[in-house]
């Protein structure tokens, strides 16, 4: 079965989010593309109204079939073809065509990504988002700049009545970076509390920032992250 351009646009992209924040294994299905990194600390998700014709694709090897991909995307004739099982439910197998080409890769089964507690990925994290928060590109290079000269392993996102400020603590010393935004914080919540402080990866949130260069992200009552990656929500689990 041939795949449609809206589909096989959607899983280049699935695959282009989830090698920006290390998830390794995604899944396909009617109405939601998602997945998790091994650690756990990102979901990424995706709702989308495009009709697909399978009920799920489970992939792995994700660097393997971007590297095929690009093998055969730009050469005359290129298609994406599945191949499902009996029911005509699941996507077993994906050919990756080109005129005088063809490139197998075997895909996942759903239910080896179900039945494993550590590798099941929910469709989203519950949590109600309390604020909105907006970086400007300068904050991000100070930022960046900052996880370097302080050798800080997290970043503390910290807020007050006196506004929302970003926090490094050096390991050894216990030395600290403060910088207090600028920027205008919107509450979305009502009921959310005036204080918090959360830590996250420092590394793979300044990443997250540096992919829009303009972001703004929420917070939620739980300290949950969530920020645009190539048109997905990645759910970052703040650290304990």
């Amino acid at each position: 079965m041939v795949l449609s351009s809206p589909v096989v646009t959607l899983i280049k992209n699935t695959i282009m989010a989830a090698s920006y924040v290390g998830i390794e294994e995604v899944i396909i299905e009617q109405g939601i593309a998602r997945g998790m990194r091994p650690d756990r600390i990102i979901i990424l998700s995706q709702r989308n109204d495009i009709e697909l014709p399978f009920t799920s694709l489970t992939m792995g090897r994700l660097e393997t079939f971007k590297n095929r991909l690009a093998m055969v995307e730009s050469q005359p004739g290129f298609t994406l073809d599945v191949t499902l099982d009996e029911a005509n439910e699941e996507v077993l197998s994906v050919s990756l065509k080109a005129t005088g080409i063809n490139i197998d890769y075997r895909c996942m089964q759903l239910k080896m990504v179900h039945n494993d507690k550590d590798k099941k990925v929910p469709k989203e994290l519950g949590d109600i988002m309390n604020y909105r928060i907006k970086l400007t590109n300068s904050t991000i290079q100070l930022l960046s700049k900052a996880q370097t000269a302080m050798s800080a392993d997290s970043l503390t996102l910290l807020k007050d009545d006196k506004g929302v400020a970003f926090q490094f603590i050096e390991a050894s010393t216990r030395d600290k970076f403060v910088h207090v935004l600028t920027t205008d914080t919107e509450k979305l919540n009502d009921s959310a509390k005036n204080s918090f402080a959360v830590r996250y990866p420092a590394r793979l949130l300044l990443s997250l920032f540096k992919l829009d260069g303009e972001a703004s992200f929420t917070v939620g009552e739980k300290g949950v992250l969530k920020i645009n990656v190539n048109g997905f929500t990645a759910f970052v689990v703040p650290q304990v």
